[in-house]
């Protein structure tokens, strides 16, 4: 039996049982609809610290901005100390190159390449090297 019916608020089409219970079939097909019903449950667990959460687009290109940042940072000290650092040979190689660049096109490439390498990497221990550098004045100045 089909019945278009609204419900709380929202136009759906469910069987003359009240709202929360099972969705229902129409001309008794396999079809089911998918209503919202009120959870009568248990809450649903809090993520732990374990568990990845969610992030929205925003919150991801805000961290891929970041790591950027920190990347650029990196592209200023000089090639001495990046040795010191514990990164990846590439991550490695990509500052010395951005270093070496000076149009500012290919720099701005080099700083997009540089951000995608930084996502790959723990960028806690290059953070506290990057701090450790500034307190002790060894880094370059921006140009």
């Amino acid at each position: 039996m089909r019945i278009a019916k609204r419900c709380a608020g929202r136009c759906a089409m469910i069987s003359e049982k009240d709202c929360n219970s099972a969705p229902a079939r129409i001309d008794g097909s396999e079809n089911f609809l998918r209503t919202r019903t009120r959870s009568s449950g248990p809450p649903e667990p809090e993520a732990t610290d374990t568990e990845p959460q969610w992030l929205s687009r925003s919150a991801r290109k805000r961290q891929a901005e970041a790591l950027q940042r920190l990347g650029v940072e990196l592209s200023r000290l000089t090639a001495a100390q990046l040795l010191q650092l514990p990164m990846p040979q590439e991550l490695h190689s990509a500052l010395l190159e951005a270093q070496r660049l000076r149009s500012r096109a290919a720099l701005a490439r080099q700083r997009q390449y540089i951000g995608r390498l930084m996502r790959t990497v723990d960028a806690e221990p290059l953070e506290r090297a990057l701090a450790a550098f500034r307190r002790s004045g060894g880094a370059k100045m921006p140009r």
